[in-house]
């Protein structure tokens, strides 16, 4: 059921058909931004976007489109026909055939390089997390002593958007963990401290408690991601 995957108010794409699903100029061929404002049925939907005609193009009937639909972290993608649309209070209407299975697709914003640099990481309580992230590094420092319980393990891979490692400790989803990253080698740097939340772990099917664990970054500047990215590229060149 459609209703079991998406919600009212997620965030809808179309895009022209007119690019390999995995490509990254998929953005280029980008029709319009809606909101889902209605599920009819499972074939059917009506998406909403607003009336300014200015960084929207209007849907064609009879043109297919490719469909992504995010709900949280998850996006769903589909085929779709545009049936018909009205306007009413500022807002575009659409009325979307869906034509093919609705089907959960994992989209990579940034490569993945591989890393086996140690790093430590201590769980962090919610509460704890945008204290520091609102905190200078010198600041942090100062106060890693209150921290408890860091335990070191070694990076599988690492990229612009988070890490992954392999360990024997199992970390729930939705977990914090304030990480220390080790550039060493790379321009002089060492310690690169960062907050991150545990967006999946689960058990290796081939390997006996043994858990694979990936995060995600919170907090941190364009300026820290371009870092961690030029790290990434350096890692690259090295063969590491």
């Amino acid at each position: 059921m459609l209703e079991e995957l998406v919600s009212n108010e997620s965030k809808v794409i179309f895009y022209r058909c007119l690019f390999q699903p995995e490509s990254d100029d998929m953005e280029k061929n980008r029709v319009c931004r809606c909101q889902l404002y209605k599920i009819l049925s499972d074939s059917e939907i009506i998406a909403a976007c607003n009336d300014n005609g200015e960084e929207e193009e209007a849907l064609k009937k009879h043109e297919c489109y490719i469909l992504d639909i995010y709900n949280l972290n998850k996006v769903y993608r589909c085929n779709a026909y545009y049936i018909q649309g009205s306007s009413e209070n500022g807002y575009r209407y659409y009325t979307v055939q869906i034509v093919s299975p609705v089907q959960r697709v994992q989209r990579r914003r940034y490569q993945r390089y591989p890393c086996h640099s140690l790093f430590a990481y201590s769980v962090l309580q919610e509460e704890q997390v945008h204290d520091i992230i609102n905190k200078e590094w010198e600041e942090v420092k100062k106060s890693l002593a209150g921290l408890s319980g860091f335990k070191q393990e070694a990076l599988a891979d690492i990229s612009g958007g988070g890490i992954r490692f392999t360990s024997k400790q199992l970390l729930e989803k939705g977990e914090y963990l304030f990480c220390v990253l080790n550039f060493g080698g790379y321009n002089n740097k060492k310690a690169f401290p960062v907050i991150c939340e545990v967006v999946y772990s689960g058990q290796f099917v081939n390997i006996k408690d043994v858990f694979d664990i990936r995060l995600k970054y919170l907090g941190i500047t364009e300026q820290q991601r371009e870092q961690i990215i030029h790290f990434g590229f350096w890692l690259e060149r090295q063969g590491i």
